[in-house]
Parts: structure tokens; C-alpha cells; sequence
């Protein structure tokens, strides 16, 4: 059965999974007698700014109904993050993403 908690990242995950700028993994735990999935894990790496601030925006819609949040920051910059919902984990790289201080590209 789906759940619908994380359906905002859902969307965006849909929208760019065959894009370029992305790669994707996903991983299935089943049960080894009766072969139910109980767990999918997908690992989303993204190299593009906009398409970083779109996940970033559909994670922030649903990340108050994650059962378990880590993530990762260099001076209030995301670069890593797992959000864990009740079926279903997604793990988020933000490849080469870190933003620089205005100052350090003078």
C-alpha cells in the first residue's frame, strides 16, 4: 500500500528521474518468505542548483511527516539529507551544491 506522506517529493523524484542531471538508486528490502516489500530506500544525487532548490521546496512540504530526518550543513547550506517515512527512505546528495559567501568570489 502507498502512503502519501512524502507525495511532494514524490512528484519531483517522478518529474527529473530520467533527467541527466541526477542519478538515482533504488533499493528494495523484501521479506524472504513471503517476498512483501517492506522497506524502499531511493538515493538521489543532484548536480544542478535548480533542480536542488526544487527537491529542497517539495522536501520542506513534507519533511513534517518523516518518522526520522538527518542532514547535513556547512554554514546553513544543505548538502546531505535522509528523510525517513513510514515505507519508504529517501537519501539526497547535493553534489558540488555548497554555496560560496559572497565574499569568496570577489
Amino acid at each position: 500500500m502507498k502512503i502519501f506522506a512524502q507525495e511532494n517529493i514524490d512528484a519531483v523524484v517522478k518529474k527529473y528521474e530520467t533527467s541527466p542531471l541526477i542519478s538515482m538508486d533504488h533499493i528494495i528490502e523484501r521479506n524472504p518468505k513471503t517476498k512483501k516489500v517492506e522497506q524502499e530506500t531511493i538515493v538521489i544525487k543532484v548536480s544542478d542548483k535548480t533542480l536542488k532548490d526544487e527537491f529542497i521546496a517539495a522536501i520542506n512540504k513534507d519533511k513534517d511527516k518523516a518518522i526520522k530526518i538527518i542532514e547535513t550543513t556547512i554554514q546553513g547550506t544543505l548538502l546531505s539529507a535522509v528523510y525517513q517515512f513510514e515505507n519508504i527512505t529517501y537519501t539526497f546528495y547535493f553534489i558540488g551544491l555548497a554555496d560560496k559567501k559572497e565574499s569568496d568570489s570577489k
